[in-house]
């Protein structure tokens, strides 16, 4: 649905992301050592706050931002994938937005609402 270089760009930094979360489980996970070594624990700990403090809440943050971001660039990709009536004006956005989050949560749908016209892939190439 979104061109590939946004799908690329948000399975980098979601892969940088799961790394980071993978670190630091291993050193909280570590911590099992403290059962043969005191210091293991503290040092597990440290460790742990460390990675998730460095590495893992920042490409959380930058995750969530491009998200967004792509998300706002694309969103019209969404409502003609579900033929849903584009927002004509900024004011009505909002409204259309939420009548779009009702349906795909609850499937319940405005009684006034018209799918567009089916797409064809030739006239979405031509877009």
């Amino acid at each position: 649905m979104v061109p590939d270089t946004t799908r690329q760009e948000l399975a980098a930094i979601r892969g940088s992301f799961d790394a980071s979360v993978a670190a630091v489980t291993a050193a909280g996970a570590s911590a099992v050592w403290a059962i043969w070594a005191w210091w293991a624990l503290p040092l597990a700990l440290l460790l742990a706050v460390a990675f998730y403090r460095l590495f893992a809440l920042p490409r959380a943050e930058m995750f969530a931002g491009l998200l967004e971001a792509a998300f706002d660039v694309h969103r019209c990709l969404l409502y003609k994938a579900l033929r849903w009536p584009v927002p004509t004006d900024p004011e009505s956005e909002p409204l259309r937005g939420q009548e779009l989050t009702a349906y795909l949560w609850r499937g319940t749908a405005p009684l006034s609402l018209q799918f567009e016209a089916e797409v064809t892939q030739a006239q979405a190439d031509d877009e």
